[in-house]
Order: structure tokens, then C-alpha cells, then sequence
């Protein structure tokens, strides 16, 4: 069987790869079994995490245990072909005090390609412009990962550059198969993002023309909500707490603008101080229901119809 691992990079696309294969499964059946970020890579992704991105040793044998189950998975599937796409398999960070993210892929690679030995394996790796990938992880960090610096700062802090061929030499060196690097903008461009993927695993044009291509998903935060999520995450709530508001942020975030010249009048949402201060958002909780309040002084002016005015406490 050959078996493609589509690990990463985070922000080349995954998530709209990921959807591709999802909404394919009845052109893809019988050819390519498909394994995506959802419960065929769960247990993977618990452990993967733990002991490569936290250096955590005693979640080796769970490693190991989570990725025979994930092989057995496509194996009864018995297509001859096998695709497994997660960019979060073994971390969600670009870097933290345990390492970067070509640290954490160079530890993970020869785990997995030890897994499937008898498989003829193969990994692949998107990647994009080295400025807009580090501006759109930055990002997802903000949105996702509770950082609070701002975008010079937490570009200073990564340990290794972009540079996208040397990187992947260092990681063909101890990955222990095959190692494909494929291009994101060229495939966005042509409204295909994942046909590089699709070929390595056998279809041809006739069958690319058969696919229902997904539009971009995880699509950036402008930059009025990418401040204001940095001020929630200097806030004092909860973790879950801030990843919901980042997920109604997500969702709502045409809505937000950052233009400090613009007034309330003019519509919209502006933040004219961002980040906000930490203690401009508390925490608090009414009858079981977690509440945040928003304090008066920071200073957010709201669309009219958007609902609750500042100050108060917001369900």
C-alpha cells in the first residue's frame, strides 16, 4: 500500500486540502482511503503531541499504539492506496521551549515512518512565500495558540528561517522516507489546492476534473480581531473560555476593522487602542453560565445593531 502522510506545513492550506478529501470520499472510494484531522488521527494527534511537541517520554508507548490503530484503520480499508493529512499530528506551535517546528518534524518523521514499515511510505509538506506563511502562523497563534506578542516580536523569536529547501534537506536527512515538498500558491491560484496530493496518490487529470474542489477555509483574521484576540488572551480567562470567544471572533470577524481614524458612527467595530489592557477584560459567571465583561474605559466602539453596549456582561 502506498501510504502519503500529509503532515504540514500549518497555514499552506490543510484545513481546505482536508475538506477536499472529506467531500471526495465517493470518487475517492476503493482508490484512496482517507484518514483526515478527525477521529482516525485522534489518538495520534493525543499522544504525537505529548511526547513530540512537549517532551513528554511517557507517551511513547501510547505513540506507538495510537499508530498501529491508525494503520490497521486503512489497512482494512484495503485501497491501494492510503492518505493521511493532519498538520497537527505531532505539534500546533511554531516554536516553545521545547523546540520549533523542524525540531518537533525531524523527532516525528522517523516515528512514523517506523509504524508503516513494509507500507511504501511517503510524506508531504506544502509550503508557501516564507513572509506570508510567517505572518499567517503568527496569526493562527494569536487565534489559536494564546500568544499575546505582537507580530515583530514573535517573529524574532523563531529559531529557524523559512527557507524552505534548506529546512526540508535537514529533514529528508533523518526522516526515514521519501520527503515531498509541494507548492501552495501555485495550486490556490488554479482554484486546485491538494491536486498535488491527489497525483502522488495515482489520479490523473481525468480524475482531478471529477473533484469537487473546497473554497479556502481557516481563512486570516483581519487585523482589528487578530488585536482584539491578543487582548483576550492577556485576559485572566480560562483557556477553553478564550478559545470559544476565538471561535465567535472566527466567525464574525468581517465584522471588525482597525483603523484608528475611523468612529463609532461609522460602523462596524473599531479598536482604537489595541491590544486592549488585560484587565479590560474579567471574567465572571451567572448561574452556571461563564460570562465576560468588556470594562467601559477600553474603549470598543460597536456596530448599533451588534447588541449589548460596553460594560456589559455579554453571555
Amino acid at each position: 500500500m502506498l501510504v502519503l502522510a500529509h503532515l504540514g506545513l500549518m497555514k499552506t492550506g490543510t484545513t481546505t486540502i482536508q475538506s477536499t478529501l472529506r467531500r471526495n470520499a465517493g470518487v475517492l472510494k476503493g482508490r484512496v482511503a482517507v484518514a483526515t484531522c478527525d477521529e482516525p488521527t485522534a489518538a495520534v494527534r493525543r499522544y504525537g503531541q505529548r511526547l513530540v511537541q512537549k517532551a513528554r517520554r511517557d507517551a511513547e508507548a501510547g505513540l506507538r499504539e495510537a499508530l498501529a490503530g491508525l494503520r490497521a484503520v486503512l489497512e482494512r480499508d484495503g485501497a491501494p492506496v492510503a492518505v493521511i493529512s493532519d498538520e497537527t499530528l505531532y505539534c500546533r506551535l511554531v516554536y516553545s521551549e521545547t523546540g520549533d517546528l523542524f525540531d518537533w518534524t525531524r523527532r516525528a518523521l522517523p516515528l512514523v515512518a517506523r509504524a508503516f514499515e513494509g507500507h511504501d511510505l511517503r510524506f508531504v509538506f506544502y509550503v508557501r512565500e516564507p513572509e506570508a506563511w510567517t505572518r499567517s502562523a503568527w496569526r493562527q497563534m494569536v487565534k489559536r495558540a494564546r500568544c499575546t506578542l505582537d507580530y515583530d516580536a514573535w517573529r524574532k523569536g523563531i529559531p529557524f528561517e523559512p527557507a524552505w529547501r534548506e529546512r526540508f534537506a535537514e529533514v529528508r536527512a533523518v526522516a526515514g522516507a521519501p520527503v515531498d515538498v509541494l507548492d501552495m500558491d501555485s495550486e490556490a491560484e488554479d482554484g486546485r489546492l491538494g491536486a498535488g496530493l491527489l497525483r502522488l496518490a495515482g489520479l490523473d487529470a481525468s480524475d482531478l476534473d471529477r473533484i469537487a474542489w473546497s473554497e479556502p477555509r481557516n481563512v486570516a483574521m483581519p487585523s482589528g480581531a487578530v488585536e482584539f484576540m491578543r487582548s483576550v488572551n492577556a485576559s485572566n480567562l480560562p483557556f477553553k473560555t478564550v478559545l470559544a470567544i476565538s471561535d465567535l471572533v472566527q466567525a464574525s470577524s468581517h465584522h471588525f476593522v482597525h483603523d484608528p481614524l475611523r468612529s463609532a458612527v461609522d460602523g462596524g467595530v473599531t479598536l482604537n487602542d489595541p491590544p486592549l489592557p488585560p484587565k479590560a477584560l474579567t471574567h465572571g459567571s451567572e448561574d452556571g453560565i461563564s460570562l465576560v465583561k468588556i470594562a467601559p474605559q477600553a474603549r470598543i466602539c460597536r456596530n448599533e445593531n451588534a447588541g449589548e453596549r460596553d460594560g456589559r456582561w455579554s453571555r
